[in-house]
């Protein structure tokens, strides 16, 4: 099976794995399963690492062990956390000195609404036009395919990849 390294999937496996792309579909397909069911928590975990790697410099290379980026992550989060109670915390503390509490919860509320509504239509209106400019393309059976072939024929293929390139 061919397989381009840097599709979808391909792309999946290295955020996860942070290792070099597998040469068998069985062991692949697996820990790619194992990839998209953690996307999430892994995303939230690395973000703050990846914004910082997006403003710092072009040339973004992960490091040697997924483990070192997750690690990063959750502590940026606790610092965060930490810094939000702060000044959280303080800031109803002057408010309660000055007696500044004339806040109308049901008008803030409709508001934030709004806000989302304007902005669920504007992305909606973005995607769109998006969609038009980039139509999708045909393209070849992918792994899923693959794999549920390869497992009805009780085989297991090997997979070449196409762009040796780093992702």
């Amino acid at each position: 099976m061919k397989a381009d390294s840097k599709s979808l999937h391909a792309r999946l496996y290295k955020f996860t794995y942070s290792s070099d792309l597998p040469v068998n579909l069985c062991p692949y397909f697996w820990k790619l399963v194992w990839g998209v069911i953690i996307l999430i928590p892994n995303f939230i975990i690395q973000l703050p690492i990846l914004i910082y790697h997006l403003f710092k410099s072009k040339n973004y290379r992960r490091c040697e062990t997924p483990g070192d980026n997750r690690g990063n992550g959750i502590a940026v989060w606790i610092g965060l956390a930490l810094l939000t109670g702060y000044i959280y915390l303080h800031y109803h503390m002057v408010k309660a000195v000055f007696n500044a509490y004339s806040y109308d919860s049901d008008l803030a509320t409709i508001g934030t609404i709004m806000d989302i509504v304007l902005l669920l239509i504007f992305l909606g209106l973005w995607y769109s036009e998006w969609r038009k400019a980039n139509p999708k393309e045909e393209k070849p059976p992918g792994v899923v395919q693959e794999f549920i072939k390869a497992k009805y024929n009780n085989y297991c293929p090997k997979l070449e990849w196409d762009k040796k390139e780093e992702i």
